[in-house]
């Protein structure tokens, strides 16, 4: 039950929580001057990914695994690094900021009479 509340918290939480935040709301956060080019390399995929697995793999060592499971406040304060890292590995794929953006081009526009989507160069205007 324990890893699963891991996965939960990094695998469903991230991606649903930056889904929901409205751009208006992250933009003042992301744009200052100093946090965007931080938030810009932490957010890029290799950075990112090697932040999460240095995370995930330091708190299931031996020792910091059992000083989480004895001692409760590690254990949130490893849950929130946990969270933490995987905002920024879910960050580029999911990100809504223009000043942040995600790493995939926008989905192809749909054909206006079926929705259904389709490469640009079937749809019609």
């Amino acid at each position: 039950v324990h890893m699963v509340q891991h996965l939960l918290l990094t695998l469903v939480w991230p991606p649903l929580l930056i889904a929901s935040l409205p751009p208006w709301l992250v933009r003042p956060l992301v744009a200052h001057r100093r946090v965007l080019p931080v938030w810009r390399f932490l957010t890029r995929p290799v950075v990112a990914g090697l932040i999460f697995t240095i995370t995930i793999a330091f708190w299931h060592t031996v020792r910091f695994y059992d000083l989480m499971m004895r001692v409760h406040e590690v254990h949130v304060v490893t849950h929130l690094m946990f969270m933490g890292a995987a905002i920024l590995v879910w960050w580029p794929v999911m990100s809504q900021v223009e000043e942040a953006p995600p790493l995939y081009e926008p989905a192809p526009t749909a054909e206006p009479r079926t929705g259904l989507r389709c490469p640009d160069s079937h749809c019609r205007p």
